[in-house]
This record gives structure tokens, C-alpha cells and sequence, in this order.
């Protein structure tokens, strides 16, 4: 499908949700070749679950659902491995069916690396942007992410 520039030069919006699909890709790849390449072998969506934890201490499993669109049965599942392995705790809520989410040492600890890791892929993937350019970006991301969904 040919993609043209309307009498003011914007790009019609098929083309520009193109152009966002092919940068969120991107982005996952550098961050999925940023959590392999840690020897605590982490399946991205682990990896994004001890971010949110650790940004969120105390957050429940029905909290990651919401954070991620993934189901319940997902979560359940993915909160009780990273449990096995002891990269999180679960304690007991106000709730008994919601136990609040802590990371452990261990966990801690991976997530500085894979955090650390991130940094760096974020820095080589926006390394070609002025800061100009990053604070309009910033400004477009922020607004897009607060547009209502058609």
C-alpha cells in the first residue's frame, strides 16, 4: 500500500502506526538480546515482573495483571515460578487471596543487572537523537500514551 504526505508534509496515520510498530519491535528485540544475554535466565515477561515489583514493592499479583494484560492463570503461573526460583516473597494482604510481592535478595540482585543492562540498550537505541529530539519524543510518547484507544 503506498503511504503519502498530505498538503501540510504529515504522514497519514497508517503509515505513522507503521512507524511505531516497527520502533516497539526494535525495542523489544535490544531488550529481549538485553535480558539473554544475563546468565539468570529470565523470559522477558519475568524480567518485566521483577521491574514492576521492584518499582512497586508490596504489588499483587491482580496488579501485574492489570500492568501487563496478561490473565490471571499467566500471572498466577509466572509469580509462582520467580517464587521457586526465591526471586520474590509473597506475604499475606489484607486480602488472603492477594499476597503483596517483595523481591528477595536474590532477585534484587538480577534486577540491578538486568537494569543495568536496559540502561545501556536504552542509551544505543535513542544514541542518534539530540536532546532536543528526546524531549519531543518524550512530550509525543507521553501524549500518545494518554490518547483514548478507537
Amino acid at each position: 500500500m503506498a503511504h503519502n504526505v498530505d498538503s501540510v508534509n504529515q504522514l497519514d496515520d497508517e503509515l505513522l502506526f507503521e512507524l511505531l510498530h516497527e520502533v516497539v519491535h526494535r525495542f523489544k528485540a535490544v531488550l529481549q538480546a538485553a535480558i539473554a544475554d544475563d546468565d539468570a535466565g529470565l523470559a522477558v515477561m519475568e524480567a518485566r515482573a521483577l521491574g514492576f515489583i521492584a518499582n512497586h514493592a508490596g504489588a499483587t499479583a491482580g496488579d501485574l495483571v492489570k500492568r501487563s494484560g496478561r490473565d490471571k492463570g499467566q500471572i498466577a503461573r509466572l509469580v509462582g515460578a520467580l517464587a521457586d526460583r526465591g526471586l520474590i516473597e509473597r506475604a499475606a494482604g489484607n486480602d488472603r487471596r492477594s499476597h503483596a510481592l517483595h523481591l528477595t535478595a536474590a532477585g534484587k540482585a538480577i534486577h540491578r543487572r538486568l537494569e543495568k543492562r536496559r540502561s545501556r540498550a536504552a542509551a544505543a537505541m535513542f544514541a542518534t537523537l539530540s536532546a532536543a529530539e528526546r524531549t519531543t519524543l518524550a512530550a509525543l510518547f507521553r501524549k500518545l500514551a494518554g490518547a483514548p484507544a478507537a
